[in-house]
């Protein structure tokens, strides 16, 4: 794995965040190791499994219309499921198209780690976030979102129900989504000027804040 950027943290060392008031993000990243770009199989697969991590959740449908007429189900998301595939398919060289530069990149030894690496720095100025906040602790905040996931992963561990362990923090939902912790990290943005509001101002800010950001951004998973 490549040295990490400055201005962002593994979930590891959420203790160095700074402490006081701002924005964050949560990314999850294809951390590789030497043992994953050895092969072009061993990269695909890793990228692939990866890739899965930014599934959406299927869509819910109710749909009425004439005479009674209904449906009703689930409606999964297909597009990042066949991306998976067609990664692993190009590693494995059962497909060569479309993707014929990944094709290319992946079946090179030279070019493989530079891949990894190329994509591990995409975030967290070229990746979607997969979740974002505003905290008037950015520390506390990044220890309380490592605590929820410790425990949740503890909890699935001893063989509790992935639903019932879920329930509605981001800790849990990362660990109930299967998210290696390597995987995880945390950009913060600090604000000093919010350091000077009071209680009050800082809730009404914050949460008009974290409604925009939200929506420009639809993170996976973010405030339901």
């Amino acid at each position: 794995m490549s040295e990490r950027q400055a201005e962002w943290f593994p979930m590891t060392e959420v203790t160095s965040l700074p402490s006081g008031a701002g924005l964050y993000a949560w990314y999850a990243v294809p951390v590789t190791g030497p043992e994953d770009v050895a092969s072009s199989s061993a990269l695909g697969s890793r990228l692939a499994s990866h890739t899965l991590t930014l599934r959406h959740p299927p869509i819910a449908l109710d749909v009425r219309w004439h005479l009674g007429a209904m449906w009703t189900g689930e409606l999964p998301e297909g597009g990042i499921t066949g991306f998976a595939r067609l990664i692993e398919d190009l590693a494995s060289g059962a497909r060569a198209t479309p993707g014929a530069e990944l094709s290319r990149a992946l079946r090179d030894p030279v070019h493989r780690p530079m891949l990894a690496e190329l994509l591990f720095h995409a975030a967290p100025r070229l990746a979607a976030p997969i979740y974002v906040g505003v905290a008037k602790g950015l520390r506390k905040r990044g220890m309380d979102h490592r605590r929820d996931y410790e425990n949740a992963r503890a909890d699935l561990a001893a063989g509790d129900d992935p639903l019932t362990v879920a329930g509605n923090t981001l800790g849990a939902r990362l660990a109930v989504a299967r998210i290696p912790p390597e995987a995880l990290w945390i950009a913060p943005y600090p604000v000093a000027s919010l350091d000077k509001l009071t209680d009050v101002e800082w809730r009404h800010i914050a949460e008009a804040a974290e409604f925009v950001v939200n929506r420009w951004q639809h993170p996976l998973f973010g405030r339901r």
